[in-house]
């Protein structure tokens, strides 16, 4: 009873203290019920493990590890898609630039910021022809879906890039 009480508390404390960040009621219910699937195995153990000797959490966990992994896929809990994208996208020492079907950008992240920066390149939610109207060569390898090799001089010294489309 301890424990039902004690999940119960975390849940609403954290439900409380977070209501303010746009968590909602169905949210808090999957991971209680994630949480509270194991607890039911352990009562189970204690209760009827001298009639059956089988450890009913390993059975019940697996339940318990989908629901959660649900959770963490719909409500992006513990914001790990936003985690999974600092680390990969934001902290990549490759320029990535995201386009939607019309060649329009989206959205960059630093290195690129600093590529385009040191070719004197704006980056701004407009199309591709529009930004690399000064770099024609630059402009059909974005619109190409092949690895290229780019060349340009900066800053007095011949560069050589290598640019893939997706």
């Amino acid at each position: 009873m301890k424990l039902l009480l004690s999940l119960y508390l975390f849940v609403a404390v954290l439900g409380y203290r977070k209501k303010g960040s746009g968590y909602t009621r169905s949210q808090f219910m999957v991971f209680f019920f994630a949480s509270l699937l194991p607890l039911i195995g352990i009562m189970l153990i204690l209760f009827i493990y001298d009639k059956w000797i089988i450890d009913f959490t390993a059975i019940i966990m697996p339940i318990s590890i989908l629901i959660i992994g649900y959770g963490i896929i719909k409500y992006d809990f513990l914001e790990i898609k936003a985690l999974a994208r600092e680390t990969v996208f934001e902290n990549s020492l490759d320029g990535m630039m995201i386009l939607e079907s019309g060649l329009r950008l989206i959205d960059y992240n630093k290195a690129a910021k600093d590529f385009f920066g040191a070719l004197n390149i704006s980056l701004d939610n407009y199309p591709i022809e529009h930004l690399f109207n000064r770099e024609p060569e630059l402009l059909e390898i974005f619109k190409s879906d092949t690895t290229q090799e780019f060349s340009v001089m900066i800053d007095g010294e011949k560069r050589f890039f290598e640019i893939n489309s997706l």
